[in-house]
């Protein structure tokens, strides 16, 4: 991960998305409550549109497949993260419906992001390094999930709820950006592409040299 400039760039891209994204989940309740006057009724909907999202959005992406670009589909979903949680956090109380439909879209978007970065990185790291590799970009991006809860709780108070979440819609339309423009991370597919024929070639030369050094070696009669 060290030698890969665009993975790199794209895990800290994961660490200040998760940063900023992951406390406006568990803000929502008070977003219902304090913003648009809701209860159970009006939180179960929230939930109950985030789930549908995150459904839709893997049905679409396992339909569609993305762009030939993988990079640029995970950017769609950078996109449309961003204007889900900018329409939750823009939405006046008396828009309800707005702000369902931006958690809609978050959640529609959510796969869409992560799918086509999980393949491309899978795509391009040896099967034998896989698990430990997908395991330690979890572990990072998650990590920070504790450190943000306890930031954003203080700072929703003086703030408000709205507050966190248009700083995270913004985020997450800047971390797109960065992507489209930083042509290491923007051709990670390619970059893919290098290193798994890369390990094609470095596999089958271990191969010739093994079935040489077999076929050298003296052979005995038999006695």
């Amino acid at each position: 991960m060290r030698d890969w400039r665009g993975l790199s760039i794209m895990m800290l891209l994961s660490v200040v998305v998760n940063f900023m994204l992951t406390p406006g989940v568990a803000l929502m309740p008070l977003l219902v409550t304090q913003h648009f006057g809701g209860a159970a009724r009006e939180m179960a909907l929230f939930e109950a549109v985030w789930g549908i999202g995150i459904i839709g959005g893997g049905l679409l992406l396992a339909a569609w497949g993305g762009l030939k670009n993988q990079m640029l589909t995970a950017v769609i979903g950078l996109f449309g993260m961003a204007i889900g949680y900018l329409l939750c956090g823009a939405a006046p109380a008396t828009a309800l419906p707005l702000a369902l439909f931006g958690y809609l879209l978050g959640g529609m978007a959510n796969p869409i992001t992560n799918g086509p970065f999980q393949a491309v990185v899978l795509s391009a790291v040896p099967p034998a390094m896989q698990g430990r590799v997908m395991a330690l970009l979890g572990s990072i991006s998650m990590v920070v999930s504790p450190l943000s809860l306890a930031v954003a709780g203080p700072l929703a108070d003086v703030f408000g709820v709205r507050f966190w979440l248009l700083i995270g819609g913004l985020c997450s339309f800047a971390a797109a950006i960065v992507v489209l423009t930083v042509p290491a991370v923007r051709g990670m597919e390619q970059e893919a592409l290098r290193r798994r024929e890369s390990e094609l070639v470095t596999t089958q030369a271990q191969i010739s040299i093994s079935r040489e050094t077999h076929y050298s070696l003296p052979r005995r009669g038999r006695e």
